[in-house]
């Protein structure tokens, strides 16, 4: 008969030794093992404002836990805008495939036209107003993501077809002096939600913008400034796994234009420097962010021509510089893997042909428009 202390010992060897078994049967497939996930793919079309993308996707697995690999691609498709404005008309944005969003552009103190200012901004009180200073931004989107063993293979993103347009008109009025300061447009934060499979992605979009001026103006009273238009073209950013990391493809053609605009009455010289600093913010699902940052210059000068000052006339030149940056934080799938970050770094800079315009000196009885 075997002692307390004995028959313990026995008990736990033997538990040992059925742990081990089961273990062996598992490993040999005498036990259960667990199934394949689950092959799942789809081409869904989405609506972000007028312009349809469609979202091609695979994945391996049947709710985002349990998801191994996976492919993403999301991409332009002109074809379909019909549908997607027909969903704007007909006020059903919060059908399925419009992902409940209700945009057509990024809007900083924009319409919903994204064509002129939504309020008036008042910079020095009494004195200087911006009656017209906005920023709109237009778009098309593009995205892929592949995944394997639970790891990001690549990851890309970037705009396409990416045109901004603006204004900055200035109201002057009181005696000479001297004003500068800076002020936020309001910014309109946007996002994005639609299915891939068990993957829910959403797709956050910002716009920042701060208006710089700085004027010396006379004792009179008019308005000056311009309209913008900032032609960005495509952007591209890639993330591969390895010795490649980031790769960018820049716009091929940037471009800014400006048109001065000038009224009221003006009988001395003014200077108006009136700058915008915007920043287009991506962030994809938590995964990426892609930010492109641009600052416009635009110096003018109103000046007295012709003989014996028979005309005003408003003169300048644009400049556009712009840079980006990107980081890669995957934390898809309720994994949290921190990447890699690139940039900031320059993307281009190009100035605008010069301008210049004049109108006849105005009377007290007539405000002349350009």
């Amino acid at each position: 008969m075997l002692s307390d202390s004995a028959a313990r010992g026995s008990v736990a060897c033997t538990g040992v030794a059925l742990a081990l078994l089961a273990v062996t049967m598992g490993l040999f497939g005498c036990g259960d093992t667990p199934a394949p996930p689950k092959k799942m793919a789809g081409l869904d079309t989405i609506c972000i404002g007028p312009r349809a993308h469609t979202c091609d996707w695979k994945v391996d697995g049947d709710s985002a836990e349990k998801v191994e690999n996976a492919i993403v691609i999301i991409q332009p498709e002109p074809t379909k805008d019909s549908h997607c404005a027909s969903l704007i008309e007909s006020s059903r944005l919060e059908h399925p495939l419009a992902g409940g969003d209700k945009f057509i552009c990024l809007g900083a103190n924009a319409d919903d036209t994204c064509t002129h200012a939504k309020e008036d901004i008042t910079l020095v009180k009494d004195h200087l107003d911006c009656p017209n200073c906005f920023a709109g931004l237009t778009m098309d989107l593009f995205y892929s993501l592949n995944v394997s063993m639970f790891l990001p293979q690549e990851i890309s993103v970037g705009v396409k077809n990416a045109h901004m347009s603006g204004a900055a008109e200035l109201k002057l009025k009181g005696d000479k002096s001297k004003y500068h300061g800076d002020v936020k447009l309001t910014d309109v934060k946007k996002s994005i939600k639609f299915p891939a499979g068990p993957i829910a992605f959403h797709i956050d979009f910002a716009f920042p913008t701060t208006l710089h001026y700085d004027v010396d103006v006379p004792q009179a009273d008019f308005s000056a400034g311009y309209d913008l238009d900032v032609d960005f073209g495509d952007h591209t950013m890639t993330w591969t796994r390895g010795a490649k990391g980031f790769a960018y493809v820049a716009p091929v053609n940037p471009s800014v234009t400006v048109t001065p605009k000038l009224e009221g009455k003006v009988d001395q010289l003014a200077d108006l420097k009136v700058n915008v600093d915007s920043n287009l913010a991506l962030d994809v699902a938590g995964m990426v962010s892609f930010d492109i940052k641009a600052k416009t210059d635009v110096p003018l000068k109103v000046d007295l021509e012709g003989w014996v000052w028979k005309q005003v006339c408003i003169s300048g030149q644009a400049t556009a510089n712009a840079t980006h940056e990107e980081h890669v934080h995957f934390t898809l799938f309720g994994r949290d893997t921190k990447l890699y970050g690139n940039g900031p770094q320059d993307i281009f800079a190009v100035e605008s042909p010069s301008v210049h315009k004049c109108i006849p000196v105005p009377t007290e009885d007539l405000a002349m428009v350009v």
